[in-house]
């Protein structure tokens, strides 16, 4: 049996704020619970972008258990998320729930100048 694959979220995928693409992920795969990466989150219009850092910086999300389909299902988000024009999608530590989970993520690759920075980490209430 193959492990399961997992996805963090932390804009308009995350449940509570409900981008257009957040329906398709809730009825393809299982949300596990609120989760944390390490990383740094800024404004880059009605989105956010994700960066990753060494310090105390967390971005706040969302994390996901894909189904059966989830590589169709990350090629449906790839198409979304402007891959790999915007964003790289990387694996990489997840804290949920006291654990540390391997996970997908949206890290943004573009330059980050000028982009208003979401101190707290959470874009659902910024």
């Amino acid at each position: 049996m193959q492990s399961p694959e997992y996805l963090f979220v932390y804009g308009l995928l995350r449940r509570d704020v409900g981008g257009p693409m957040q329906p398709v992920l809730n009825a393809a795969a299982r949300l596990v619970g609120g989760a944390s990466w390490p990383g740094r989150l800024y404004r880059v219009a009605e989105f956010p972008g994700a960066t990753p850092t060494d310090g105390d910086e967390l971005v706040v999300g969302e994390l996901y258990e894909l189904g059966e389909d989830a590589a169709e299902l990350l090629a449906r988000l790839d198409a979304y998320e402007g891959t790999p024009d915007d964003y790289v999608r990387v694996r990489s530590a997840v804290s949920c729930e006291d654990r540390e989970i391997e996970a997908w993520i949206y890290v943004w690759k573009r330059p980050t100048d000028g982009l208003e920075r979401i101190e707290s980490g959470d874009f659902a209430s910024a």
